[in-house]
């Protein structure tokens, strides 16, 4: 299934920006990368 990938690929950048950012992505979706 692609859409699983690309589902794992999405919170491995949300992940990263939370890391980078330091700010609390689950209340930002979008996060500040994107």
């Amino acid at each position: 299934s692609k859409e699983r990938i690309n589902t794992d690929d999405g919170i491995m950048r949300m992940t990263r920006s939370a890391l980078k950012c330091g700010i609390p992505v689950l209340s930002n979706r979008h996060g500040c990368a994107m």
